[in-house]
């Protein structure tokens, strides 16, 4: 048993700070499915992919130097898909080599199940790894092909280059459940339905315009970039399963028959029942060192850390107002005379349109403190079918805020529309709103 987990931003925004915090607690949840191996792979906004993995359970991996480096190079690839693997070892040895994912010409896969023997894929016996022998079939022959030759238990997914599509396809024996969020052009899919529902529960993802689904059995779901919606096509139904002696091991599950287990101390696979000392290497005792002093060598992500600024000091004057805010606030009140007010604003494409007293849900991207002393803050928001359009309204007091940047989206009640004039230096339509209310069920009205 194995586990996939993933997360993917499919509209025009890449993969946000609250995304990949969220990816993280589906990997690091991942682990009940399997220890011995842990692996990402990222594709950016380009179709460009790259993976990092390591043997042992996600924290041996999340602690790592590589790791460290793929993570905090996410921003700037503009990554948009990020695929997870927790792997519980069933052919091939549990180390780095042999975890997932496994990128084979313009394939990079992650493969939850254990084939038969009776698999005739093109060089599967070739392979250590069953997996790796799935990976290298589809990169040759192509996935119906593969699944043609296939006999056993499989949930799929991979990126492919050649086509800019994410994949996924499964059988009866392997699970694969899907979260989809059409306004958020968002997809989340894990092995684990329970903990699907858990993860956007606790992040405050769902909503109307949301729907949990389960893969159906061999059928193909592939995702563009750009299109939450899948294209689907039907799969032809896995080789007939052969069945063989009692006696007979094949492609079994080693860790089973196997005399290791994980030692934590150690940091790798030893023998059961055996007395080791830890001995890591520097590169690892420097990862761990700084797993448990905080990880304070870390490099900053692409956001800061949303904390409000202290307050200001009181400038006992008549021009002291000026003087207590915060420099941004000239973006936030801007030049009335460079603008016109609008009672609506219609897109580009002339198919949806924003009015005065419409509610729509937005997912929150800054604020700026308007009084720090009187914990009044402006909020910045976007959504991703108005791309152009800059959300913003006030709200009152630090708990609130707080409150707001773990819920993430908010509905608001729209107020007014500026839109620029020509020559004016922001191309940003900016929209006021009020009666900001945090989404806590998917009962939510949203205009889309």
């Amino acid at each position: 048993m194995c586990g996939i987990v993933g997360i993917a931003r499919l509209g025009v925004t890449n993969i946000l700070e609250k995304d990949r915090d969220v990816f993280v607690q589906m990997l690091s949840a991942g682990v009940v499915r399997g220890h011995h191996g842990t692996g990402v792979f990222a594709v950016d906004e380009t179709g460009g992919a790259k993976l990092v993995k390591s043997a042992g359970p996600p924290y041996m991996l999340l602690v790592s130097e590589a790791f460290h480096k793929f993570w905090s190079e996410l921003p700037s690839d503009k990554t948009r898909i990020l695929v997870g693997h927790n792997r519980f070892a069933t052919t091939g040895q549990k180390t780095t080599k042999h975890a997932h994912p496994f990128m084979k010409d313009k394939i990079v896969m992650v493969h939850n199940g254990s084939l038969d023997a009776s698999t005739s894929t093109p060089d599967f016996k070739k392979f250590d790894v069953d997996s790796e022998a799935l990976a290298h079939a589809i990169a040759t022959v192509g996935l119906e092909a593969t699944l043609a030759k296939t006999s056993g238990a499989y949930a799929i997914v991979y990126w492919d280059l050649n086509t800019q599509t994410l994949n996924m396809v499964r059988n009866h024996e392997r699970p694969l459940h899907v979260f989809r969020d059409k306004m958020m052009n968002r997809l989340l899919f894990a092995s684990e339905k329970e903990m699907l529902e858990w993860i956007v529960k606790r992040n405050f993802y769902g909503g109307t315009g949301t729907t949990f689904e389960d893969l159906p059995v061999h059928t193909l779901w592939s995702f563009k970039i750009g299109e939450v919606d899948p294209i689907e096509t039907k799969m032809p139904l896995p080789a007939v399963k052969v069945y063989y002696p009692a006696g007979y091991k094949g492609y079994t599950a080693d860790n089973y028959a196997s005399n290791s287990a994980w030692d934590p101390m150690a940091g790798r696979f030893v023998q059961k029942g055996q007395i080791t000392l830890f001995e890591a290497e520097d590169d690892a005792q420097k990862a761990i060192d700084e797993f448990y002093n905080g990880i304070k060598a870390r490099a900053p992500m692409s956001r800061q850390p949303y904390v409000a600024l202290p307050a200001p000091k009181l400038v006992p004057t008549e021009n002291a107002r000026p003087a207590q805010r915060d420099a941004r606030l000239k973006e936030i009140f801007v030049n009335s005379k460079e603008y016109i007010q609008s009672p609506c604003i219609i897109s580009k494409n002339r198919e949806a349109k924003l009015s005065r007293g419409d509610k729509i849900s937005v997912w929150i991207d800054d604020h700026v403190p308007e009084d720090a002393s009187k914990e009044k803050h402006v909020i910045v928001a976007t959504h991703d079918a108005w791309p152009d359009c800059r959300f913003q309204f006030r709200i009152e007091g630090d708990g609130v805020l707080d409150a707001l940047f773990e819920a993430i989206v908010v509905e608001i009640t729209l107020m007014n529309f500026l839109e620029p004039k020509a020559g004016c230096k922001s191309t940003e339509t900016i929209i006021w709103a009020n009666n900001p209310r945090i989404i806590m069920d998917q009962n939510t009205t949203v205009l889309h």
